[in-house]
């Protein structure tokens, strides 16, 4: 950091939420309340598990599932 500037305060939320293996939509819509909850109280950033949104699928399947690097996950 230069001299002279300060750093902002971020509060951030972890949200831990179960998912559903290939089920990003359904896994979307059960974690937007945890997330509009976190914000609600002031969140600036909220984190979820890696891989929460297409479940853990330990197999090739996984690839199927990728969101362009602008998907929802990034938003």
């Amino acid at each position: 950091m230069a001299s002279g500037q300060t750093a902002a305060a971020v509060t951030l939320a972890a949200v831990q939420v179960r998912s559903r293996p290939g089920q990003p939509a359904a896994n979307w819509k059960h974690a937007a309340a945890f997330i509009e909850q976190a914000a609600a109280q002031g969140a600036g950033l909220v984190v979820l598990p890696e891989l929460f949104s297409c479940g853990y699928v330990a197999n090739r399947a996984i690839w199927d599932m990728a969101e362009a690097r602008e998907g929802g996950t990034a938003r």
